[in-house]
């Protein structure tokens, strides 16, 4: 990740020049001229070294040993990266109190002044000579590295097919049965009043199955209102009541309630059981941690002649009992080997011929997916991960570094991470950034897409590509990021917004 805050960084220098101290010049006094120019050559040349490093750090096999003397030279470029950063906002910062306070400033402050420029221009000549004594470490002490990372092939010679993630496959890898039964339990007719348990742990598909049931068309048809909530560790009633009245008014087009995000808790629930009643409905509260959300707003929901679905998904299999009625718990397992292999050629091999692996990558393939443990978030992702792979050695080296990333002493959910953290690395350079950003948002929150790409055109964190707008270049950066799957697509019918 420090190779990310490097990049950013230097996109910083740049902007923070370009910007700030041509706007300031005219309120300078000589001997503050003279302090910034100094500044300014100091922070190219800084600039210069910091690119240096991104092209070394950019090389560095990220499956390297925790001890290696890369690690800890990485960990210093990412120190003196935030010390730089620190002295940039400062700088920034002096120079726009001063474009502020303009002439009476320069009057009756004038040591002042020039006493907080000498001290950034002194810190600044510090954190040089660290940088430069960052590189001389790397040559002192062999800090290796290797050939340029793969992910510079990213995907030349395939074809960016989006359209993948926009089909509605008639049904989950490996989850069929599954799907069936949950699908028969939502439309029996017998029961009016039902809730449903989906469980499993993270990374298991939980969510995606209740997601295919949720949007196909016979569930559609079948309930005249419906509405999906992620819940998460971290809930507020108010605002959960808020979203299910929103999704079920937004199910027919109908008008949402005036002043619907200033009504209390009370309000909230006699509307929306004013509106649910006598109405066929299904309910989805995806990710659930406690059961306290649900037992402080199910007297809400009107228990009618009128069918009523509740559905939950949770990893703990003692809230799934506790939530769900007349034992309709359904247990998501790892997928069986002949599965967890179909759902990674389908997205590893998708330039292929029916999506079968060719032979002479069979024997990585094979054990890359055995040591995913069938769970669907680790065969996804490294099924997108090797999607843009093309060579056998390339696989190979993928495959035995997974070695030490996957072995058997670590859990489940320490797989996963790995897996993710591989696929991280593996992201170019101008890609990396685009990715951690998206972690200033809440956990599950759905993003705009239009919103995320002027996002990142403004912190600067998309390049310039011939007479391609930034924003068309961005676009660029988030399909491939959902072609690598490392972000999911939410709601395809406003993929415009």
């Amino acid at each position: 990740m420090a190779e990310a805050v490097v990049g950013a960084l230097i996109l910083k220098i740049a902007s923070s020049f370009a910007s700030e101290v041509g706007k300031s010049l005219w309120s300078l006094t000589k001997e503050e001229a003279s302090m910034l120019a100094s500044l300014e050559d100091d922070m190219k040349d800084i600039s210069k070294e910091l690119k240096m490093i991104q092209a070394v750090m950019k090389k560095i096999d990220p499956f390297i040993p925790d001890d290696a003397p890369a690690v800890v030279w990485v960990e210093e470029v990412r120190e003196a990266a935030y010390e730089i950063e620190d002295i940039i906002d400062e700088f920034t910062y002096l120079l726009t109190e001063k474009q502020h306070r303009g002439f009476l400033n320069k009057i009756l402050h004038p040591r002042k002044n020039i006493h907080a420029t000498h001290g950034i221009a002194m810190r600044l000549k510090k954190i040089k000579g660290m940088i430069n004594d960052i590189s001389e470490r790397r040559t002192r002490y062999d800090v290796r590295v290797s050939g340029e990372g793969s992910s510079s092939s990213d995907t030349k010679n395939r074809p960016e097919d989006i359209s993948a993630h926009f089909k509605n496959d008639t049904d989950v890898v490996g989850m069929k049965d599954e799907k069936e039964m949950l699908i028969s339990w939502l439309t029996d007719e017998n029961v009016k009043r039902m809730e449903i348990s989906v469980c499993g742990m993270g990374g298991s598909g939980k969510t995606t199955l209740v997601a295919q049931v949720y949007k196909k068309t016979q569930i559609v048809n079948d309930f005249e209102y419906r509405a999906w909530v992620t819940v998460s560790k971290t809930y507020d009633r108010d605002d959960a009541l808020r979203k299910i009245i929103k999704d079920l008014f937004h199910e027919k087009k109908n008008v949402i309630p005036q002043g619907i995000d200033k009504m209390n808790a009370r309000r909230l629930a006699e509307k929306l059981r004013e509106f649910l009643e006598h109405k066929r409905y299904l309910i989805v509260l995806d990710d659930v941690w406690d059961v306290e959300l649900w037992f402080a707003i199910m007297d809400v929901f009107p228990i009618n002649t009128s069918k009523r679905r509740i559905m939950f998904t949770t990893r703990d299999g003692e809230i799934a009992s506790s939530l769900a009625s007349s034992n309709r718990v359904l247990k998501i397992e790892p997928l069986k080997s002949e599965k967890a292999w179909e759902l990674f050629c389908s997205i590893a091999f998708r330039g292929y011929p029916e999506r079968k692996c060719p032979q002479e990558l069979w024997s990585s393939a094979k054990a890359i997916v055995d040591k995913c443990g069938g769970l669907p978030l680790a065969i996804v992702t490294l099924g997108g991960l090797l999607y843009s792979k093309h060579s056998v050695e390339e696989w190979r080296n993928i495959s035995k570094s997974l070695n030490d990333f996957l072995n058997s002493n670590f859990s489940m959910r320490e797989r996963v991470t790995n897996i993710l953290m591989v696929s991280f690395h593996d992201l170019p350079h101008y890609l990396k950034n685009c990715f951690l950003y998206c972690s200033v948002f809440p956990e599950d929150y759905e993003i705009r897409r239009k919103k995320i790409i002027r996002l990142w055109v403004a912190e600067g964190f998309v390049e310039e590509r011939g007479e391609r707008t930034l924003e068309e270049v961005a676009e660029e950066y988030l399909q491939k990021l959902i072609l690598k799957n490392m972000l999911v697509v939410a709601d395809t019918n406003n993929w415009g917004d």
